[in-house]
């Protein structure tokens, strides 16, 4: 029988060090122990639903990740220098929100480490009663003195590096170190040179275990006589990192094969999952909104959805408020863009703006997708859209809803057509790599600069004029147009219409 064991990790990052975060998991996940269940808790400053997809296709349904707010006031007149952020603080003011949460211990990890061993063991030391556990900075481990720590204590003591700490949370409580490292940092600030770190080092003093030096090889110091060989953490401490093109870095070769790792994980991810965009300017955010809502509590498959947002002039608020939306489910965002250079011939009026001919730009504007669901924002789901997703196109470039009522438009355009059924454009299952294999983007937008006057329906008339007879007709239900619903308009067929039933 195989006994688990659970640990509990500690990262912060912004949004700044997104990749850096994404490349530690995975190096940590990557060399895990089949026997340790990971707790990852993430201090989360404006981290991007991308990010969190990222990290969730990395730790997969074997860890778990849970990401953490703080009062990040309490740092705002904190001192800060280059490489060394307010992030660095997070670390200490989280101590207090993890305990209330229950937990007993904590490992903290830089998001500049590279992970070389299971990390249980490092987890699991004995403290021996000490506040925490840390490793010697090999600069400054004989500078004590400098922070006022009295004489006799700084000759008895290490000063420790900050990036790798053992915490134990009820003696960090016990002892108010929180509140004593606040008021340091409040009190001396003429003292700081290496801001929350000396703060944790002028109050941990002589509370301190020390840990094997393999657990934070910090490279700054790789000619340092304490070396470790074989390390189990690499550090990439200082301003000196291995992202850096510009600058030749010892461990640069091996940072950039974890990264590789990751990009294919997440490239992985994106073959498998599903793709959904929609367009979207300000006054239709809370609609979208609602959509998103739906779409994703009926996520009854839990099939990782990647939501692509066409955007038209969005404003950070307008973003954060699809981000707080889809933050509880299987999802990321990735807002788009859009060249509208290539729409300078499309026919608006008051109520179709250029804004609904981005959908035909769709094989372009996501290149890395086979295919693609495209929702208006007037849409509400009320099923699992992997049904969808999953449809047979049978060879047809889109799957679409025949459009009640518009039966007559191709005849009206003057379109040469075998069936006259005319497809509602609002939702569509699209295989992207025939329309890039059959041009049918450029098809579409030769249509409306050549036929200006034929399109009284807009982007509708001219992917129907140029996909008459060459797309796949969904069942109504996929399309329930409320004036079908209301008796406003009759289909073609009125057996159709029982269809509707079922949604």
């Amino acid at each position: 029988m195989i006994i688990i064991k659970t640990i509990n990790i500690m990262h912060a990052a912004d949004e700044n060090y997104a990749t850096q975060l994404c490349v530690a998991i995975n190096s940590i996940v990557e060399h895990n122990s089949p026997e340790t269940h990971i707790n990852f808790y993430i201090i989360d400053k404006n981290l991007s639903s991308k990010t969190k997809s990222t990290i969730s296709v990395i730790t997969q349904e074997l860890h778990s990740v849970e990401y953490i707010t703080l009062d990040f006031d309490l740092c705002k007149d904190f001192p800060v220098r280059n490489h060394i952020n307010e992030t660095s603080y997070y670390r200490i003011i989280a101590t207090k929100t993890l305990r209330e949460k229950g937990l007993d211990r904590v490992l903290y990890l830089d998001v500049d480490i590279l992970a070389q061993v299971d990390l249980t063991p490092l987890f699991e030391c004995d403290l021996e009663g000490a506040v925490v556990g840390g490793i010697p900075d090999p600069v400054e481990e004989n500078h004590l003195a400098r922070l006022d720590v009295p004489l006799e204590l700084a000759e008895q003591n290490k000063y420790i590096n900050s990036g790798i700490l053992l915490i134990d949370l009820n003696r960090w409580e016990e002892e108010q170190i929180n509140e004593q490292i606040i008021n340091f940092l409040d009190k001396k600030p003429h003292l700081v040179k290496f801001h929350d770190q000396d703060g944790l080092n002028a109050v941990v003093t002589g509370k301190v275990k020390l840990l094997n030096p393999r657990w934070n090889q910090q490279t700054a110091h790789s000619n340092h006589p304490d070396k470790v060989k074989h390390p189990a953490i690499i550090h990439f401490t200082t301003h000196e990192k291995p992202w850096h093109a510009s600058l030749h870095h010892p461990y640069a070769d091996l940072y950039h094969e974890y990264l590789a790792r990751v990009l294919e994980k997440v490239a992985t991810a994106h073959r498998d999952a599903i793709h959904v965009v929609s367009a979207v300017n300000p006054p239709f955010i809370k609609t979208l909104s609602v959509l998103y809502r739906s779409l994703l509590e009926h996520n009854g498959s839990d099939a990782h959805i990647i939501l692509h947002v066409l955007m038209d002039h969005l404003s950070t608020s307008d973003r954060q408020e699809l981000e707080q939306t889809i933050a509880p489910f299987n999802a990321e965002l990735n807002f788009i863009d859009v060249d509208e250079s290539k729409l300078v011939n499309c026919v608006e009026s008051a109520r179709i703006l250029k804004l609904a001919y981005y959908r035909i730009l769709i094989p372009e504007l996501i290149p890395e997708a086979h295919r693609a669901i495209y929702l208006d924002c007037d849409v509400l789901c009320k099923t699992d859209i992997s049904e969808l997703w999953n449809i047979d196109l049978e060879g047809k470039p889109l799957a679409a809803v025949e459009d009640a009522g518009f039966h007559l438009r191709l005849e009206a355009m003057g379109i040469d057509f075998e069936s006259q059924k005319y497809f509602n454009s609002g939702i569509l299952v699209m295989d992207l790599d025939k329309w890039r294999e059959e041009s049918i983007t450029d098809q579409v937008l030769d249509f409306i600069k050549n036929n200006p006057e034929k399109l009284k329906f807009h982007d509708q008339d001219a992917l129907n004029a140029v996909l008459h007879d060459n797309w796949k007709e969904l069942p109504q239900r996929w399309n329930a147009q409320t004036n079908v619903i209301v008796n406003r308009i009759t289909p073609l067929c009125p057996i159709r219409k029982k269809g509707l039933h079922r949604c």
